[in-house]
């Protein structure tokens, strides 16, 4: 039949057969002046086969008769020229049926409601038309023997749309280990459309206290599992199989919840006294089998740390940028519980941050400067005990105490203030005959309190190109004010020792290359602690003489500031209390009622060979002296590498 732009029959219908291919239409037609369009349709018959083709076409000059105008009557000339449409080609109905392999083989928690056991791809890409489905047949596998009420209001669903409702449910299976074939009759007709793939989700609730059995559902591809037909043609269509079998589901009566330290946690690090949220651990939780909501969470202060409960005023625990919950210690542990919960998704994982507020330092004020502060979870709560680490299955119910001991975490130590340090870059880094400067860095105190500095140590490492007489002298520090190192910030002209190599208050050459600077900035032969005011930034600058460099010689000097690899040799780690000792000397001494721990004089720690290269003080007592019990050595200082900053190159 041929059809009008508006789906009105202009001619037709009439059938042709495989002897006679032509068709011709006896009506009359009458065309508008202007553009007409026909479409030329026709029902194809059953002799037809899948990639059979069918083409029309027609000679207007020849096959079109008695053409004339309706006013006019006179006969219209038509073109000569043949017209082919488009080559059709014939696709019978097909459906391509198989078992995603996805939901991958698990464990689950009986209990749950709505578990998605299976998903059903069924493809009608290679369709010629739409494809109808009134039912489909799924075999249950079981493992082991299982009740046959462990699960019921098993349906289909098309997406969110359960196509199985009512007394179409599906409810129990054999109790026993073989096949048991379960027919789903729809609702309604589902219509999958030519050239698309739907997916099938087959979920089933699973009754509580379940355990071990294993099921695998699945549509095998027996003959009978379905019956499609074409939506057009009405034909029975002949599915066929993807040789895929379900995933194996099984069932446990609970979930766990395991602790283990994360890799984020930080390591060890110095941190300011009167700041809060200073990271102290990170901890990863891993659920098995089901969801679990964390709900409460044991803590301790680390064993072996030198920390009290004086040291932290607060600590709180974090889910990324989300606050879940806070502690205080009012002894070596505490719980914390949270109001909205810290779920850890099922089969997977989430970390947990702890982050601590530090109590402030000073002769009244409760905290100890070089105190240890580790916030770990206790492992002595993983029980049923009332403080225990536990949280609620999100499918089971069940309250799920955690498992593991976790590793230690590195923690933080405290004084009342920790300097930053910097590189400067030179101004210029070209060697002449001349007194200039070798390296700069400044020294950063925090708002928390001012910052003494005691010794710095310098490693100059010099070639001469051959000529020995070449030579860097008269080596002076000099503190400034200001970044352009204009204005000074000491006593006579801002030099801090008060003269060279080998004098006292000045240089000392500690080893080759080596070379340690003690400050003496009134040049009277007193060895002192020099300040950086709390909030502000001191610039150091070291100076040397070069000499008797040749005018056709490369001369170079590669000058670093010098790190510690490691605490002072010694130094406690544990100890509370005064009378523990530290290399025949007290560690801990009691003044103006404070206790200092693992902070010791600046003699102390200048006496360890190997780790003494940086000294300095948190000033614990407003401006420490140097036989104070607060100084420290250079490990873990912010921008002070473990073995040395990057050289300064300088060259002629």
């Amino acid at each position: 039949k041929l059809v009008s732009q508006s789906g009105q029959v202009l001619a037709g219908p009439v059938d042709i057969t495989a002897t006679s291919p032509n068709v011709t239409f006896t009506d009359t037609i009458e065309y508008p002046v202007g553009t007409s369009v026909m479409t030329l349709k026709g029902r194809l018959g059953t002799d037809y086969a899948t990639d059979d083709t069918v083409a029309a076409s027609t000679t207007p000059d020849s096959n079109w008769t008695t053409v004339k105008g309706v006013n006019t009557n006179q006969t219209i000339s038509l073109s000569t020229a043949v017209f082919t449409g488009n080559t059709m080609t014939v696709k019978a109905g097909a459906l391509r049926v198989s078992t995603s392999p996805t939901p991958i083989a698990q464990t689950v928690v009986a209990g749950i409601n709505g578990y998605n056991f299976a998903n059903f791809t069924l493809d009608a890409t290679a369709s010629g038309e739409d494809v109808r489905l009134n039912s489909v047949q799924v075999e249950f596998n079981f493992g082991t023997a299982n009740s046959n009420d462990d699960l019921t209001s098993c349906q289909i669903f098309d997406g969110a749309t359960a196509l199985n409702t009512g007394t179409n449910v599906v409810n129990g299976a054999n109790a026993d280990t073989t096949a048991d074939d379960k027919t789903f009759t729809f609702d309604t007709s589902l219509t999958i459309p030519k050239g698309t793939v739907k997916t099938l989700a087959l979920k089933c609730n699973i009754a509580k206290g379940g355990s071990g059995t294993t099921y695998t559902l699945e549509i095998p591809g027996d003959a009978d599992d379905m019956i499609p037909t074409g939506v057009t043609s009405g034909s029975t269509i002949t599915e066929t199989y993807d040789d895929t079998t379900g995933q194996a589901i099984t069932l446990a009566t609970g979930g766990s919840l395991a602790i283990a330290l994360d890799s984020q946690s930080p390591s060890i690090a110095l941190a300011n006294a009167n700041t809060t949220g200073v990271t102290l651990s990170a901890y990863r939780f891993t659920a098995t089998n089901e969801a679990v909501k964390v709900t409460q969470i044991g803590l301790m202060l680390g064993g072996t740390a030198s920390n009290t409960p004086q040291d932290v005023t607060k600590v709180t625990l974090w889910d990324g940028s989300t606050l879940l919950g806070e502690a205080i210690f009012t002894s070596d542990t505490a719980t914390a519980t949270f109001a909205t919960g810290f779920t850890v998704p099922k089969d997977s994982d989430k970390v947990l941050t702890i982050k601590g507020d530090i109590a402030t330092i000073g002769v009244s004020d409760p905290a100890r400067p070089g105190h240890l502060i580790r916030v770990e979870i206790d492992p002595n709560a993983a029980d049923a005990s009332g403080d225990a680490t536990r949280g609620i299955g999100q499918d089971s119910g069940n309250t799920i105490y955690s498992t593991g001991s976790p590793a230690a975490s590195a923690g933080v130590r405290i004084f009342k203030a920790v300097p930053i340090l910097a590189k400067v870059a030179l101004s210029s880094t070209k060697l002449t005959n001349t007194t200039l400067p070798l390296y700069r860095f400044s020294v950063t105190a925090p708002s928390t309190g001012s910052v003494g500095l005691y010794k710095f140590t310098y490693n100059i490492s010099t070639s001469t190109g051959g000529a020995l007489t070449y030579s860097i002298t008269s080596l002076q520090v000099r503190g400034y004010l200001d970044s352009a190192f204009s204005q000074t910030a000491y006593s006579n002209g801002g030099l801090l020792n008060s003269g060279s190599v080998g004098d006292a208050g000045g240089v000392t050459n500690d080893g080759t290359n080596l070379y340690s600077v003690r400050f003496d900035p009134t040049t009277a032969g007193t060895v002192e602690a020099i300040q950086v005011p709390a909030g502000t930034t001191r610039y150091f600058e070291l100076i040397g003489t070069v000499a008797n460099m040749g005018a056709t010689t490369t001369y170079t000097a590669n000058v670093r500031l010098e790190g510690d690899a490691a605490y002072t040799a010694g130094a406690c780690t544990s100890c509370d209390t005064p009378g523990d000792t530290y290399t025949g000397a007290p560690l801990a001494a009691t003044t103006g009622g404070m206790n200092y721990t693992f902070a010791t004089t600046a003699a102390n720690v200048d006496a360890d060979a190997t780790h003494d290269d940086f000294i300095w003080a948190g000033n614990a007592t407003t401006t420490s002296g140097i036989a104070t019990y607060d100084f420290m050595n250079g490990f873990q200082i912010p921008g002070l590498p473990p073995t040395n900053t990057t050289a300064e190159a300088l060259s002629s």
